[in-house]
C-alpha cells in the first residue's frame, strides 16, 4: 500500500528513468523511511504478541490505536518531506507532526505491553495459587488416608488383643 503513492516513471530510456528518479528522490526516500519504520514496528509487535491467544477489550483498543499510527506513518513521512516547494520555516511543524505520530505510536505500544505484562503476572499468580491449592489438597488427602490407615491398624490391633 505504501507504494501506491509513488510517482510512476514516464520514460522510455534508462537516462530518462534516472532523471525521473533524481527529480523524485524525496518521495522515494520517504517511502523507504516509512517502510523501515513500519518493519521495525512489525518486528516489535511480533515479539510482544507472539503468545497472545485472547485479548481483553482494552488491549484490543490499544492495539487498534497503535495500528492507526502505523497507517499514519507513511503520510507523516510524506508531510515531513513536503515536496520541493516548501520553505525551511515549514519544517518545524512538519517534523512536529511526524514526531507526534511516532510519539503516539510509542505510547500506545508501551501501554499495551504494560497491560500484557500485568495480565501475565495475574495469570501466573492465579496459576501459583491453583498449584498451592492442589498441593494442599494432595497433602490433606494423604493425611486423611494416613489417618484412616492408622485407624484401621488400631482397630485390627485392638481386635487381636481381645
Amino acid at each position: 500500500l505504501l507504494a501506491l503513492d509513488l510517482p510512476v516513471p514516464q520514460s522510455d530510456s534508462g537516462a530518462g528513468l534516472l532523471s525521473f528518479l533524481g527529480d523524485h528522490y524525496g518521495e522515494y526516500l520517504a517511502f523507504f523511511i516509512s517502510f523501515f519504520v513500519i518493519a521495525a514496528y512489525w518486528r516489535g509487535h511480533h515479539r510482544v504478541y507472539r503468545y497472545v491467544t485472547d485479548a481483553p477489550p482494552r488491549l484490543v483498543l490499544l492495539n487498534v490505536l497503535w495500528l492507526l499510527t502505523v497507517i499514519l506513518t507513511p503520510y507523516a513521512t510524506r508531510v515531513i518531506y513536503g515536496g520541493e516547494d516548501i520553505s525551511d520555516g515549514d519544517f518545524p511543524w512538519r517534523f512536529g507532526f511526524y514526531a507526534l505520530v511516532q510519539g503516539f505510536a510509542a505510547l500506545t505500544f508501551f501501554l499495551a505491553e504494560r497491560l500484557l505484562d500485568e495480565l501475565v503476572a495475574r495469570l501466573a499468580a492465579e496459576d501459583r495459587a491453583a498449584r498451592r491449592r492442589e498441593v494442599f489438597e494432595t497433602r490433606a488427602e494423604a493425611a486423611r488416608r494416613g489417618a484412616a490407615a492408622a485407624e484401621h491398624v488400631r482397630r485390627r490391633g485392638g481386635e487381636r488383643r481381645l
